[in-house]
């Protein structure tokens, strides 16, 4: 908080030009452009593709963040969906085949919860094909990938610093470009930043709320739509503020102890028997954790929201009454429909205690069971 009120007062101290850096060296890409979210580099990236190829459509995950159509919508393309195999997170690869026969402009490829998608064979499978992968590492801080990290594989890659993200600047993005990209780079379609003051109480806010003592309080007030997932349309393209850079700078270098917290609390609520549903990584992955996804047995039980337990993301994509109608319906993607059912949430960050961990797992042992 201390960084974001000094960069609320005196505007960037260098901190955009010192993250970008970071990231740059990080994933190894040749640029690192920073936005006021992760959907506004999703778009650029987007609005990128569909300029470069003149192709008409954008492959999309059938199940993921509704922010994919958001930024859908903002580069005007249209869309083919994919769907998702709900043992991985990952594409239901024989799905994925029939979406690139479309011929997109790009494919987006999430990494959802910090678990990665076997990025070597999505690469394969586009080769030759004229379609820009877009890593969507928005989930992914703290993953790696054969010792790789999440937003390094892709030719265009998208990181999200919002709330619940790891590393954090409350709000806030970056668009990696790697040196594989061959496309063009407007970075004008980006307006300037702001100094971003009005971004210092959802901070706080965010900080409070993590603790899961704090957490009951305000999830017990419905108005306030916490888990919900919403569509928003989209917005002005906006480079990231002085505010969130600064943030971000700050937790950027506390990155490593976060990540490792995540992953001891996982590892504990792992073996608990209820989290037996509790999606497996794939081969040379290391997860993140950003929080840990279970398929459950029963799905009408309701999660205990008290705890920080979540359902996922409600409906898949193509469901979405805000959806361009031209698409196929969401039943013709069981994986989908499935993780949109089935799948809840468990909170693996820093601020889950010990006592609060074994409750978890006595919650996982009563509900998640078959």
């Amino acid at each position: 908080m201390g960084a974001g009120l000094r960069a609320a007062v005196s505007g960037d101290d260098g901190s955009r030009a010192r993250v970008s850096r970071a990231l740059e060296s990080f994933h190894g890409s040749g640029r690192a452009i920073l936005t006021d979210s992760g959907t506004t580099a999703l778009t650029l990236a987007l609005k990128w593709c569909l300029a470069r190829t003149g192709r008409l459509k954008i492959a999309l995950p059938a199940f993921c963040c509704y922010d994919l159509v958001t930024a859908l919508h903002g580069s005007g393309g249209d869309v083919t969906f994919y769907d998702l195999d709900p043992a991985t997170l990952g594409p239901d690869w024989n799905s994925l085949a029939r979406a690139l026969e479309e011929r997109p402009a790009a494919l987006v490829v999430a990494h959802l919860y910090g678990l990665p998608v076997d990025m070597p064979r999505v690469l394969e499978m586009t080769e030759g094909t004229g379609v820009t992968v877009i890593e969507d590492a928005a989930q992914g801080s703290g993953a790696t990938l054969h010792r790789r990290p999440l937003g390094s594989f892709g030719q265009l890659a998208v990181l999200s610093f919002g709330r619940g993200k790891g590393v954090t600047g409350g709000r806030g993005g970056a668009l990696l470009v790697n040196a594989a990209w061959r496309g063009g780079s407007d970075e004008s379609l980006l307006l300037p930043a702001k100094r971003g003051s009005g971004e210092l109480a959802p901070l706080l806010a965010q900080w409070m709320l993590a603790r899961p003592a704090l957490y009951r309080i305000p999830a017990s007030l419905p108005f306030l739509a916490l888990g919900e997932t919403v569509y928003r349309p989209p917005q002005r393209l906006r480079r990231m503020s002085s505010v969130s850079s600064a943030v971000v700078e700050v937790t950027w270098t506390e990155r490593e102890a976060e990540i490792a917290r995540r992953q001891r609390n996982a590892t504990t609520l792992l073996e608990e028997p209820g989290t037996s549903g509790a999606i497996a990584p794939i081969p040379g992955a290391r997860p993140g954790w950003l929080r840990l996804p279970v398929l459950v047995e029963n799905p009408a039980e309701p999660p205990e929201e008290s705890l920080g337990v979540m359902r996922s993301y409600p409906v898949p994509l193509p469901a979405l009454p805000d959806l361009n109608r031209s698409t196929r319906p969401s039943s013709d993607f069981p994986g989908a429909v499935t993780l949109a059912t089935r799948l809840r949430t468990l909170p693996t960050h820093g601020m889950v205690s010990e006592s609060v961990r074994a409750r978890l797992g006595a919650g996982a042992r009563a509900a998640f069971s078959a």
